[in-house]
């Protein structure tokens, strides 16, 4: 199961045209990948992932520097893959008027943590439990940022 997955993720990205293509997954890319999968937002949201790593500008070239994003950099702590998704780098206009709300996703197999609520959840808190939340009861800086 971990192999067909692990190949999967690498299938899906050397599908991209706007990323570099992975021509090996060495046992340090594979012990960093397996250890993202451990995170149910990295395993609920990998093809999600790749698809925002390929069609943001800012990660495939479109900065200051000509920096991409590489499959490394990617799976290389559990902080790099949330940016992504949160939106950190996607596209924004110039000017403090205009950036621009990011997206929220639904976190495939959750819903609410709220009572009584089941619909999708787009936000998850982390610390001694996991609270997921839908976007009508996400804390309100949440809010504030996405809506």
């Amino acid at each position: 199961m971990e192999k067909k997955l692990t190949a999967q993720i690498v299938d899906k990205w050397n599908q991209k045209e706007n990323l570099h293509k992975i021509i090996s997954l060495t046992g340090q890319r594979r012990s960093k990948l397996l250890a993202r999968l451990k995170d149910d937002v990295f395993s609920d949201n990998w093809e999600l992932l790749i698809d925002k790593c390929d069609g943001t500008p800012f990660l495939t070239g479109e900065n200051n520097r000509g920096w991409t994003v590489s499959f490394d950099w990617l799976v290389s702590n559990d902080t790099n893959y949330i940016k992504v998704l949160e939106g950190k780098y996607d596209a924004r206009e110039k000017g403090a008027m205009a950036v621009q709300k990011t997206k929220l996703y639904p976190i495939k197999g959750r819903s609410c943590g709220h009572s009584g609520c089941s619909m999708p959840a787009v936000y998850k808190t982390t610390g001694s439990h996991d609270n997921y939340y839908c976007i009508d009861h996400a804390p309100l800086k949440v809010k504030e940022r996405y809506c």
